[in-house]
């Protein structure tokens, strides 16, 4: 098991979308793969930034990293709620 973060970030320009609400994590849910290794995902929302915390069944850290980045990338690319979120820096 590995725990990899990943960030999100919105600019100002989007103040709708200031505070990702905590009910998002279930997209990233529903953006996991089986072949993932998704075992357990925590949302840690504020003021323009959200971070995920992975927790993903993998071979090495390089891996799980993969499997957080692309189902990050699915959901912020599909999901309307995501909808002016990016992967950004911690």
């Amino acid at each position: 098991m590995h725990i990899v973060t990943v960030t999100l970030t919105t600019d100002e320009t989007h103040p709708e979308h200031a505070i990702l609400p905590a009910v998002a994590v279930d997209l990233f849910w529903l953006s996991a793969r089986p072949g993932d290794g998704l075992e357990h995902l925590h949302l840690h929302p504020v003021e323009f930034r959200a971070d995920l915390t992975f927790f993903i069944r993998a071979t090495t850290p390089a891996a799980a990293a993969t499997a957080a980045n692309a189902i990050t990338q699915r959901a912020i690319g599909t999901a309307p709620t995501l909808r002016g979120w990016r992967i950004g820096h911690g």
